[in-house]
């Protein structure tokens, strides 16, 4: 059975907070718990929650009845608990607490945020009464998480809507934000944005993360379309549901211009959730039919009436269900499901709600368990897996992989890549911590990730003029970095390159370079995704290194934040066989492997260097990564900025709006 922790939150304590815009709204009577005063109001507590506890008990099992068909269907039971994160797996590190575990959900709803255990049936409740919430997304590391809190929609007292940040372990709020947006029902992100649906105004929001800054307001729909749940692509668009308060519709917007580009039609009543699968398959909920469905897209037409297939209905013969909140993980699809509600009874805290499994690849429901929701369900999701857990499938079974394997009698077998963890593609990254002289070759030298196919990337390098690759045509056609030239004079003298996206020497500004979207993302990106599935986004640099024939890279180390933080990835895009590349340890050298396609990670912690020996140019392309998410600045075509003492800086004119 399970159990809950009620978190005793102090909200009182406004003053350690770190505000980032917007009017505080204060919690009368302690937000969510506050400090009890006396031994009344404890006795008071513990009887509510035995008397709550007994009429839950009694409407549990006349809510449930009997098990319909092979699944398993439990309810819960409460437990009263006065230290926050009392069920949540003990965590004493930051490493620790970013290790929260895989079977975990968060639920949002009208009356609560709190993560549900799968495996123990337990919850752990993170933030209440201030409002009703939707969204949840991490920020810039799984340690938080963003919710949105607002008023109810039937007849609100109130018309201030807020992003709170909380502690993903202990729902301590740290900051909030007020967005102009009204009746917000969803709130989702990709990368470094953020898009809301203002269902009041008809509006999609976009704001810049983590500024949180209104990027750009798409006014597209009305109030009785009633815009409702959001899922951005990685093309530029965003999917939207339209609940249409009646037939419903799903709508692809594109983000750039502001204008809808296709509309599906006929997927329900009142629906919900667009959840990408497979593909081609949006699985969402019909929700006044009380169905899971799904549809496949197919074409680009403008307008297409869909033919759904229902993947599983709820038995609504003798009470009326209303579905909302999807989430699905590892190809099962977790949904809620509320016996149906008036409007203005949706935020009664009397109302729990059910979470249901589905496998959608057996096409069976797998369990129906009830949940201490406070209030409709609104929202399911993963924000601990994936930053797109709602608008995306979730895939934790990635097979991750130990790189390629080495040749027997390979000098490098002696010193094996130390795994430090993975990228979101499944491909393993070296262990930051051990990366340097101290260590030397113990903590791996070079990891063999896989082989690419790199000819159309290849073809395209090497079909440019030579002078494409000179300071005088990148600082007209693309941007340019100016005071890095005694550097590579001294280190890297005859070598050039083409910057993409390149950061100061924290690695903590980052600056994409005008050729990066006008001449090689559809290039550069299916390579970038192969290699780092979602962590695309922490992407500190990206260049194009190229080597004449007979030339030289001196021995060096790198240096700098974006080093010793970062992970340097070669794709080996043009060699040859007299092309030496090697790592050195004090007066040992091992030569690394630079076949044409091959991808690996560099310790660029030790001393290395190349010598192009042949007759032929040599061409890499260097992708240095964080570990975390990183916000870009976009330069305008045509301008210099300056490298300085590790900074770049740039004059105003030279970024884009």
């Amino acid at each position: 059975m399970a159990r809950v922790s009620f978190h005793n939150n102090n909200n009182n304590n406004y003053k350690n907070k770190k505000k980032k815009g917007g009017i505080i709204l204060r919690n009368k009577g302690g937000g969510s718990g506050g400090q009890r005063g006396s031994l009344i109001k404890h006795a008071v507590i513990f009887g509510s929650l035995f008397c709550g506890l007994c009429l839950l008990i009694v409407g549990v099992n006349r809510f449930h009845g009997e098990p319909e068909g092979n699944f398993s269907r439990r309810s819960f039971a409460t437990g009263w608990s006065d230290q926050p994160g009392s069920n949540t797996q003990q965590v004493d590190s930051s490493e620790g607490r970013r290790k929260l575990v895989n079977d975990r959900l968060l639920i949002v709803s009208h009356g609560r945020v709190m993560w549900y255990n799968i495996q123990q049936d337990t919850v752990d409740v993170l933030h209440e009464n201030r409002g009703i919430y939707y969204g949840g997304f991490p920020g810039e590391d799984t340690d938080t998480l963003w919710v949105v809190s607002r008023p109810h929609n039937w007849r609100p007292d109130s018309t201030a809507e807020y992003l709170l940040e909380i502690d993903a372990v202990t729902g301590e709020e740290l900051s909030e934000l007020q967005i102009q947006s009204k009746f917000t029902h969803d709130v989702v992100r990709k990368g470094n944005r953020v898009y809301v649906s203002d269902t009041g105004h008809g509006d999609i929001i976009v704001l810049d993360f983590p500024s949180m800054k209104e990027r750009s307001r798409l006014k597209l729909f009305t109030l009785k379309q009633h815009v409702n749940t959001l899922s951005p692509t990685d093309d530029g668009h965003v999917w939207a549901m339209l609940h249409n308060l009646g037939k419903s519709a799903m709508v692809k917007v594109d983000v750039q211009n502001g204008k809808v580009v296709q509309r599906i039609k006929n997927v329900g009543l009142r629906a919900h959730g667009v959840v990408r699968w497979k593909d081609d398959y949006m699985i969402y909920l019909d929700s006044d039919h009380g169905s899971l469905a799904r549809v496949q897209i197919v074409g680009t037409e403008e307008e297409h009436v869909a033919s759904p297939e229902i993947l599983w209905s709820v038995d609504m013969s003798e009470q009326k269900y209303y579905l909302k909140g999807l989430c699905i993980v590892d190809d099962i699809a977790y949904f809620g499901i509320a016996i149906s509600q008036e409007r203005k009874s949706r935020a009664d805290e009397s109302l729990n709600c059910e979470l249901a499994a589905f496998d959608l690849n057996t096409k069976s429901l797998l369990w129906r368990r009830v949940l201490p929701t406070k209030g409709l369900l609104n929202v399911v999701s993963a924000p601990h897996l994936d930053i797109e857990s709602t608008a995306k499938a979730v895939m934790t079974r990635v097979e991750k992989n130990q790189g390629m394997e080495l040749p027997p009698g390979d000098p490098l077998l002696a010193y094996p890549p130390q795994i430090g963890g993975y990228w979101d593609s499944g491909h393993p990254r070296l262990d930051n911590s051990l990366k340097n002289r101290k260590t030397g070759f113990a903590g791996g030298v070079q990891m063999l990730l896989y082989k690419e196919d790199v000819s159309k990337l290849k073809q395209a390098l090497l079909q440019m003029p030579e002078d494409a690759w000179s300071p005088e045509v990148q600082k007209k056609e693309n941007a340019f970095l100016a005071g890095r030239e005694g550097n590579l004079n001294q280190f890297k003298p005859g070598t050039s390159a083409i910057h993409l996206i390149f950061s100061d020497r924290q690695g903590e500004d980052v600056f994409e370079f005008p050729w990066y979207s006008e001449k090689f993302s559809t290039l550069v990106e299916p390579i970038l995704h192969r290699l780092l599935g979602n962590d695309v986004h922490n992407i500190i640099r990206v260049q194009f290194a190229k080597m004449p024939a007979h030339s030289e890279i001196k021995p060096h180390v790198d240096s700098g934040g974006y080093s010793e933080k970062g992970h340097r990835i070669h794709v080996v895009i043009a060699s040859n066989p007299d092309v030496t590349f090697k790592v050195c340890e004090q007066s040992s050298c091992l030569k690394l492997h630079t076949e044409e396609g091959l991808v690996f990670e560099l310790n660029n912690r030790l001393k290395h260097f190349v010598k192009n020996d042949g007759d032929e140019m040599r061409i890499h392309m260097v992708v240095d990564v964080s570990e975390h998410p990183q916000e870009r600045t976009k330069l305008s075509k045509g301008q210099v900025c300056h490298y300085n003492h590790g900074k770049i800086v740039c004059p105003p004119q030279t970024v884009e709006a």
